[in-house]
């Protein structure tokens, strides 16, 4: 959407984009896999520092054995534990990176919006934007918490000496 909001309807020679649609096709799936990984990074940072700053990570942090170490402990000790914590793990991921992404689609389609003298789509566009933000940013935050939970139920399980968590 910045590319097109910085040029103008005709100057995109279509033909000539697809003379080399596999070729760009292969570049830009490679350039969005990199940076796929660097929002994930960028938006695990952002959103670990907000629950950080929350009441119900502090309770967290008082835990004798922190998530981290218990996560590691039941990847040590139990191969389908471990896959199903991973699978919420993926959720996580998906929920901040959508919720980061969404904030640069939102920026970028109002600039394209104001760019292509649209100004009554500006509002529409940035108030959609902040509740898909907040959506996503509310999925992570009970996604989080549900993860804490289940690692620190599998941990229980692992290091019972009867292996049953009840």
């Amino acid at each position: 959407m910045a590319a097109l909001a910085l040029s103008e309807p005709g100057d995109i020679d279509w033909d000539a984009i697809q003379k080399w649609q596999a070729l760009a096709t292969l570049a830009a799936t490679a350039a969005c896999y990199a940076l796929g990984v660097l929002v994930d990074r960028i938006a695990d940072s952002f959103f670990t520092r907000l629950r950080r700053a929350s009441a119900s990570d502090k309770a967290l942090k008082s835990d004798s054995t922190s998530v981290s170490m218990m996560r590691l402990t039941v990847m040590a000790k139990s191969k389908e534990l471990t896959s199903f914590l991973e699978y919420i793990r993926s959720r996580m991921r998906v929920a901040r990176t959508t919720a980061l992404n969404l904030i640069f689609v939102a920026a970028a389609g109002a600039w394209l919006a104001v760019s292509r003298g649209r100004f009554e789509l500006v509002w529409p566009i940035v108030v959609g934007g902040a509740v898909l933000i907040i959506a996503c940013w509310y999925a992570n935050s009970r996604i989080a918490e549900a993860y804490d939970k289940r690692v620190k139920e599998a941990y229980a399980i692992v290091t019972s000496s009867t292996g049953d968590a009840s």
